[in-house]
């Protein structure tokens, strides 16, 4: 990646952007949450998707209409290794048709996907999925892929209401691959820009959303990597409130529970397959199944479910905002 590419990509990460959405309930917001999703159909056919990726897009889609009339869904985050094995070549790479545009039915899903980086992700060009963004997508439309750069902020409303009032929401993406690879002036650079973030927000809620989560049950539970997540920024998420993590990396649903961290970990890692549990550290709601994440948001709670990709509802969950630490 050239030098000049890879800044003008780190410069306009600090975007925080207010969207329109669909007509929604004026006092809940609801959302989305995906991870590791473009398993390939076969080593022969890399750029084709499989099918327990187009199964969770079936249930995702259904979720959307389920919920149309009444919240409708407003966004989806994509929490990384969006395309695998090795990322995608380009802006041109025929995955972007075949894994994503033509799969996600634009017309039953025509929300945003907002999305970060993962491990995969990296491999091949990982600034093609920065300047995907605002190219043409399926029906000849803007693509709902969005990714404003390595890092970015966006900040989100309850329908009824706008800026200048504070957000409900601040939703911080990140990528924690800058941690993890010779970007060390760009990983600072995101670790400042996060933290000033997080101190200065005034919504309800802040999320971090990012692939590699500060704790999990599955295949990833003892990797050094997420130990190193841990020292950078479990003492910022506690310091500043951090309500939750949306991340994705082991490929399964998980609930994680550790009362010695406040913040909430939501792994969403099963948006095409599904491992088995490998630790037993983090409390019962572990789900070895493919699905994702219904969230939905009002000023005093979040209420959220995994759903499989039969469109069953696995677990639910309740969390009220935190403070942070005095």
């Amino acid at each position: 990646m050239q030098r000049k590419t890879f800044l003008k990509l780190a410069l306009g990460a600090a975007l925080s952007l207010q969207i329109s959405f669909a007509q929604a309930a004026p006092d809940e917001f609801r959302f989305a949450v995906m991870g590791d999703w473009g398993k390939p159909l076969s080593e022969t056919q890399p750029e084709l998707a499989s099918p327990g990726q187009k199964q969770v897009a079936e249930a995702l889609a259904r979720y959307a209409e389920a919920h149309k009339a009444d919240s409708p869904l407003q966004f989806v985050a994509l929490v990384g290794d969006n395309f695998y094995e090795n990322g995608v070549t380009g802006v041109d790479d025929p995955q972007w048709q075949n894994k994503f545009e033509n799969l996600y039915d634009p017309i039953r899903l025509p929300m945003p996907f907002i999305a970060v980086l993962g491990n995969h992700d990296w491999r091949t060009n990982p600034a093609a999925e920065i300047a995907y963004a605002g190219t043409r997508g399926a029906l000849g439309q803007k693509t709902r892929w969005q990714m404003d750069g390595f890092y970015f902020k966006r900040s989100f409303w309850l329908p009824n209401q706008a800026a200048p009032t504070p957000p409900l929401a601040d939703f911080f993406f990140i990528d924690t691959d800058l941690w993890n690879y010779e970007t060390k002036k760009l990983a600072d650079a995101q670790l400042a820009w996060l933290t000033e973030g997080l101190k200065n927000s005034k919504a309800n809620w802040q999320f971090v959303v990012c692939h590699h989560p500060l704790f999990t049950d599955g295949a990833h539970a003892p990797d050094a990597e997420l130990k190193k997540l841990r020292d950078i920024l479990g003492p910022l998420f506690t310091k500043y409130g951090v309500d939750a993590m949306l991340a994705g990396h082991d490929h399964n649903l998980q609930d994680v529970i550790n009362p010695a961290h406040p913040t909430k970990v939501i792994i969403s890692g099963g948006g095409a397959e599904f491992r088995p549990r490998l630790t037993n550290d983090f409390g019962p709601y572990f789900y070895s199944s493919r699905g994702f994440a219904g969230i939905v948001l009002t000023p005093s709670e979040m209420h959220g479910e995994f759903i499989n990709d039969s469109g069953q509802s696995l677990h639910s969950w309740t969390l009220k905002p935190i403070a942070p630490a005095p």
